[in-house]
């Protein structure tokens, strides 16, 4: 919140979709399976590390089959800014993995 434009923040729910208690338990089941996970600074699909958009949609897939927003790969995504090409470098030298999937928390929240 903190880090919020104005520390503001937005609760958002599943459109139509009421949560049934045995969805809800699907849910914590496959939500527990990545417990003790690292975090995926490479943002690889792979389950050996995990990062936070990912965690969200692959519990909602795995648990209840919804796809919780749109699949992109990292090309799709403006890499045109310093900053950004800067942060690519770091992270993959010369071998930035264009076709990797990936799921932004953008995607998400739309």
């Amino acid at each position: 919140m903190a880090r919020g434009k104005n520390k503001n923040y937005i609760i958002k729910r599943l459109k139509n979709h009421n949560l049934s208690n045995n969805e809800i338990a699907k849910l914590k089941q496959v939500a527990s399976s990545f417990e003790g996970k690292p975090y995926d600074i490479w943002f690889g699909w792979d389950n050996n590390y995990i990062y936070c958009s990912e965690l969200i949609w692959k519990i909602y897939d795995k648990a209840l089959k919804l796809k919780i927003g749109q699949l992109q790969t990292i090309k799709d995504f403006n890499l045109s800014s310093p900053a950004v090409k800067q942060k690519l470098k770091k992270r993959y030298g010369n071998k930035i993995p264009y076709q990797e999937t990936i799921i932004s928390p953008v995607s998400i929240f739309n």
